[in-house]
């Protein structure tokens, strides 16, 4: 992953507008609905993403549908919310982060960007969701380190 940070250019996840009414439930829904669908890849998209994606290895093999995984994180990248907030329908949303984090670490993040050119907005939520990630583990990486090295220097009593 290159060193270059994108700010999120996402599309609006919900039209805010002055209104103090709280929305009602079935209004909730459907506008969760339609972003779901705003997440969703055409077959010509599906087809251009997949030709970068690794191939099954192993045990990691028998988890999910690749194209339901990752509209999963679209959506995710989208809403910028939790992992746990991910519709039932995408599938466990345990999994889909593990399976996300596990693409980070392999590498596999930016071939899928440059196949998502055509849909800039969802590329630049998705660029900015990896990125987040990757600084964040880099954090964790250091706190440890540093953390690790601190023991070490600390007086005896």
């Amino acid at each position: 992953m290159s060193g270059t940070t994108i700010s999120p250019a996402c599309l609006s996840a919900s039209s805010n507008d002055a209104s103090s009414d709280s929305p009602t439930a079935k209004e909730l829904e459907a506008r969760a609905a339609g972003l779901r669908n705003l997440c969703r890849l055409s077959d010509l998209q599906w087809e251009r993403i997949s030709e970068v994606l690794p191939g099954r290895v192993g045990k990691r093999a028998r988890s999910g549908n690749g194209r339901e995984f990752l509209e999963a994180v679209l959506w995710v990248a989208e809403n910028q919310t939790s992992w746990l907030d991910i519709p039932k329908e995408f599938g466990d949303s345990h999994a889909v982060y593990i399976r996300f984090a596990r693409w980070a670490h392999d590498g596999v993040w930016p071939r899928v960007i440059e196949a998502l050119q055509e849909r800039p907005e969802l590329n630049a939520c998705l660029c900015a969701l990896v990125n987040a990630y990757v600084e964040a583990r880099t954090l964790r990486q250091l706190r440890s380190s540093m953390k690790g090295l601190n023991a070490g220097l600390s007086p005896a009593r």
